[in-house]
């Protein structure tokens, strides 16, 4: 069985279940500090969907109310009425709760990965080889995030979607329908040799990439 790369979720914070045990202990505080701050954060990522017109009164009233039932860290509403990554930070509103910088929160991010596929490797979900090759993957995503190159692959998917329209392939309201799709998602869900699938293990939710705010591979 191929154990796929961690997934990027951008500007997401980590899930909840055991990942969030790991960040806690990474940052030095408790889970249920981990949890009180994820809850700020939520709470903070509703009133700023709200200030920009994203949801109504009502739908916020309504977000809070369910909150507790969401992922942590506000994954559960995230890109509900139009709210996605490039409107609202989930890293920075986190860090804020937790008294930390976004640097801080990547770097205990990344350390909790560290720690989880150390305990993966160690209850026999995973080997050694599979756990190197899943950081290798990482490194090469962060390493194409930082070079701009996600950014090019992203337009070079869209040109290719125009000129199937061009060709007559499909009409430009299907083209239309999957960039609007594959930005919602946060990249070219199409490729799959661009896109992790997210690397789950019994009682662990995806392993989230620590710094990594574009597509996963």
């Amino acid at each position: 069985t191929t154990v796929a790369a961690p997934t990027a979720h951008r500007g997401g914070p980590m899930g909840g279940g055991a990942s969030d045990t790991y960040l806690a202990e990474a940052l030095g505080i408790t889970a249920d500090e981990l949890q009180t701050a994820q809850q700020t954060a939520n709470e903070a990522a509703i009133d700023q969907a709200l200030a920009q017109g994203l949801i109504t009164q009502a739908q916020a009233d309504a977000l809070k109310a369910r909150s507790g039932q969401f992922d942590r860290g506000g994954r559960g509403f995230h890109g509900f009425f139009g709210m996605d990554d490039t409107t609202i930070d989930m890293n920075a509103l986190l860090a804020e709760a937790l008294g930390v910088t976004t640097d801080e929160l990547a770097a205990a991010r990344a350390e909790a990965q560290d720690l989880a596929l150390a305990a993966a490797v160690e209850d026999g979900l995973i080997t050694q080889e599979q756990a190197d090759q899943m950081k290798a993957r990482q490194a090469l995503q962060t390493y194409l995030q930082e070079q701009g190159l996600e950014d090019q692959m992203r337009s070079l998917y869209e040109n290719l979607v125009n000129q199937a329209v061009q060709a007559g392939v499909i009409t430009q309201e299907q083209a239309d329908a999957i960039l609007s799709n594959s930005g919602r998602s946060g990249g070219m869900r199409g490729f799959d040799g661009f896109h992790g699938r997210g690397m789950r293990m019994p009682g662990m939710r995806d392993l989230q990439s620590p710094a990594v705010t574009g597509t996963g591979l």
